[in-house]
């Protein structure tokens, strides 16, 4: 089983200077109040994983400083299989280290283990807004596809870029550079190509594997399937671009591209969002997060599953679906308020970690 040893905080969120420290046992339960540090830890350990928390884009809300001296934050992070990973971040720069070894661009880290997240925010994921299902696709491409997190980087620049000349334009049109507004286009068209190709691709991987994952936990009432919904000509981009250029002008920003792609989620052949019982749409969010970990499972077996506060939303039979995912190959950590919450399954072979630290 692939597994994190230990992990120390400094300057992390609640965190002043803390470490945790866990057994061989493939269950780490977190149990303790709201704003007792739970999810802190959690977020730290995927933190490890890509210098990325799921909480926030903005590293800098993750720096707590205790004393008028400080302003850092420090995440190290040791593993079973003796690899060390180190991260540092004063509010600008970001010092990323694995066995001493600086590592240049995060792009670098992927690929040495993934993260399998499961949070209260999955259950919005048919009905909720499309950034969250747009969510689900980018956090979890980024986590295997080096080239997607690239183009994903590049395009949201860009695409700033973009937006802050045609606010400058101030919607009038004789103050347009089309030779200018072309080249900024170019760009972002060629990271708009990888990003919409992948994200189709990977919408393909997960169709093949959810229906089956949705199967098991549904006991095979229930099929789903997901549809890609661009928001470009993805036949040729450049349409687009010229269809929608005064619109953008009058807008004062980009009214098309990835950050504005949805998909949508049939059940048995029937819209989700219109049709669906809400035990319909807990099975199917959990089966699309479940299938992601699948998706993963084809690449590496250095995955750490982490169920942050979802078994109080679910019944006794969907927490055992879940939990029949992850046999004890995988180390699984797990928060919650209330340790009577959870089943009889997901405490085999568990380590209790009592939290009663305050943020």
């Amino acid at each position: 089983m692939f597994a994190l040893n230990s992990i120390v905080l400094k300057g992390f969120r609640c965190y002043n200077d803390a470490s945790f420290s866990f057994s061989n046992k493939n269950k780490i339960i977190f149990c303790g109040k709201n704003a007792s540090g739970k999810t802190s830890v959690v977020e730290a350990i995927h933190y490890l994983a890509f210098a990325k928390s799921f909480r926030t884009n903005k590293d800098e809300e993750l720096i707590t400083s205790f004393d008028n001296n400080s302003s850092t934050l420090y995440l190290k992070g040791t593993f079973n299989d003796g690899t060390i990973t180190e991260i540092g971040f004063d509010g600008s720069t970001k010092l990323i280290k694995v066995n001493g070894k600086r590592i240049k661009s995060i792009a670098e880290m992927i690929g040495y283990f993934m993260i399998g997240l499961f949070s209260p925010e999955d259950l919005l994921l048919v009905k909720g807004e499309p950034k969250i299902r747009r969510k689900y696709i980018d956090s979890s491409l980024c986590q295997v596809d080096s080239e997607y997190l690239r183009a994903l980087q590049i395009n949201k620049k860009v695409l700033k870029e973009r937006n802050e000349y045609l606010k400058s334009l101030d919607c009038d049109a004789s103050k347009l550079n089309n030779t200018y507004l072309d080249a900024i286009t170019k760009t972002y068209i060629e990271t708009c190509e990888i990003i919409e190709r992948k994200r189709h691709n990977f919408i393909n991987e997960i169709n093949n594997i959810s229906s089956n994952v949705a199967s098991k936990i549904s006991d095979e009432k229930d099929t789903i399937k997901i549809k890609l919904i661009p928001n470009v000509n993805v036949d040729n981009f450049w349409i687009t671009y010229a269809e929608r250029k005064m619109q953008d002008l009058y807008a004062k920003t980009t009214t098309w591209g990835p950050q504005r792609d949805d998909f949508s989620v049939e059940i048995n052949g029937k819209d989700a969002y219109s049709s669906a019982s809400q035990g319909q749409i807990r099975t199917t969010c959990i089966s699309l997060k479940l299938a992601v970990v699948e998706y993963y499972k084809k690449i590496t077996k250095n995955i750490i599953i982490i169920l942050d506060d979802v078994f109080s939303e679910l019944d006794e039979i969907r927490q055992n679906k879940i939990l029949d995912f992850f046999d004890e190959n995988y180390q699984v950590f797990i928060t919650t308020t209330n340790i009577n919450l959870l089943t009889k399954n997901a405490l085999n072979n568990s380590e209790i970690i009592e939290m009663s630290r305050g943020e």
